[in-house]
Order: structure tokens, then C-alpha cells, then sequence
């Protein structure tokens, strides 16, 4: 998958070639704190809160955004390169896998 970035002067992929679309598992549930989101998963009994930037993650993590999607919104919520968005989406895509958050892709 092919996507355009904000300044329209390059295209990016996902590494693998997939249209990498993750999304929540069903025993977890997000509340909000003041600007932070709590999420709860159920199964472990653990709480994570997440800062404005990995709350707006969180929330995209619907399975109808790619990487690539949820990276493109990062860069217009708080102005930042694409780049830079792409990279922080891939890594807290990542932590959030390795704490068991997300639905196996």
C-alpha cells in the first residue's frame, strides 16, 4: 500500500508490503483522565496510561487505519514531520503488541 505524505513529494509503504490495519482486543477498554487515556485490559488486570500523543495512537488502532493512515493523522494533530510520525506510530504499535493490547494481525 501507497501512501502520500502531507507535503505531496513522496510516497512511503508499510516495510512488508502489508496493509497493516491493527486494532484493539476485545478485553480492553479506554477511559479518559484529564488529557490522558487510561486503558484497561481485563484479561491482565493492568492499566497503561497513555500521553495525548499515544492516546491519539490508541484511539486510530480501530482496524480501519494503516500504519501509514494513523502517521498521516499524527502529522496534522500535532504538526510534526512525517517521518518522525511513521517511526513513533511503528513503535508504540510495537509496545502495544508486546503488552498484549492490540488483536493479533
Amino acid at each position: 500500500m501507497l501512501v502520500t505524505v502531507p507535503d505531496g513529494q513522496r510516497e512511503v509503504s508499510d516495510v512488508d508490503g502489508r496493509d497493516v490495519r491493527p486494532s484493539w482486543r476485545a478485553e480492553t477498554s479506554a477511559f479518559p483522565l484529564d488529557d490522558e487515556l487510561v486503558v484497561y485490559d481485563a484479561d491482565s488486570g493492568r492499566s497503561y496510561v497513555l500521553n495525548p500523543t499515544a492516546a491519539c495512537i490508541w484511539e486510530l488502532c480501530d482496524g480501519l487505519h494503516s500504519l501509514p493512515a494513523i502517521a498521516q493523522q499524527l502529522c496534522v494533530a500535532f504538526a510534526i514531520p512525517y517521518e518522525r510520525a511513521l517511526d513513533d506510530v511503528r513503535e508504540l504499535i510495537d509496545d502495544f503488541h508486546a503488552a498484549g493490547l492490540l488483536a493479533a494481525q
